[in-house]
């Protein structure tokens, strides 16, 4: 797996997933060509295996629409919807209004404290509404 992932590091495979993915990991993310390597060792090595264990047909955004499904299974789990509340979605549409508005002004800094507290306010009001709908 290793010899096969180094080849497709190199540039051998090119126009494939494989090698989007190990482009993203080696050039962009800038790791070491070892962990790198590794990486796609994996993630070959998963693919591999959903396709001879699993008997599933090759999807190359199969890991992804999984851990998305997951994600949704846990929130219908946790609050009975997969639907938010109408303030959540209130909250995030005036949230990407300021941004678009205001993106001139803010450096990366102030984006990321910006997005911290956005985030930190809609866990808030999640948890509320969680609560509202436990008492009634």
């Amino acid at each position: 797996m290793v010899q096969i992932a180094n080849l497709i590091i190199n540039g051998k495979a090119s126009g494939t997933d494989l090698d989007e993915f190990a482009t993203k990991q080696y050039h962009s993310r800038k790791l070491p060509f070892k962990k790198a390597c590794m990486k796609v060792a994996f993630k070959l090595s998963r693919i591999v295996y959903n396709i001879l264990v699993k008997n599933i047909q090759y999807d190359p955004h199969y890991e992804q629409t999984q851990q998305k499904m997951q994600k949704l299974l846990r929130r219908k789990a946790r609050t009975g919807t997969l639907l938010q509340s109408a303030q959540v979605r209130a909250l995030r549409k005036d949230i990407g209004r300021f941004f678009v508005n205001h993106h001139e002004h803010l450096n990366s800094k102030s984006r990321f404290l910006l997005t911290r507290g956005f985030t930190q306010m809609i866990d808030k009001v999640n948890k509320k509404d969680l609560n509202d709908k436990d008492t009634k």
